[in-house]
């Protein structure tokens, strides 16, 4: 239940513990490496090297084989893609094991995904 005594807020904030509220709508896509992908990073954490965003990428693309250096969480969020063993879609989760060495085919819908990185 919204305690209406609490401030709203309509931008982004950290507090002083290190606890943040991210707000997406409020962060523009930016160009990932690969075309036809675009990412909001939400989270970092420097020290362990975990990091969070939502991912975007463009219907039809299929990315070249590459290798996770740290396990790789997603969430299907809308849309889906293959990895050439599996179909993930939406409302899925995925967990990518470190050094797993895969390619995305992604589907006619696109993706839109929430992922975080290990490492």
């Amino acid at each position: 239940m919204l305690d209406n005594s609490s401030p709203v807020r309509e931008m982004s904030v950290r507090f002083d513990d290190g606890s943040s509220i991210v707000r997406p709508e409020q962060l523009e896509w930016t160009p990932w490496a690969l075309p036809g992908h675009s990412f909001k990073l939400l989270s970092i954490n420097r020290g362990s090297g975990v990091w969070s965003c939502l991912m975007k990428v463009e219907p039809g693309v299929v990315t070249p084989i590459g290798r996770l250096h740290g396990n790789g969480y997603l969430y299907v969020m809308r849309g889906g893609y293959s990895d050439g063993a599996d179909t993930i879609s939406s409302g899925q989760f995925s967990v990518q094991g470190g050094g797993s060495v895969r390619k995305m085919i992604v589907g006619a819908d696109g993706l839109l995904c929430y992922i975080m990185f290990f490492g």
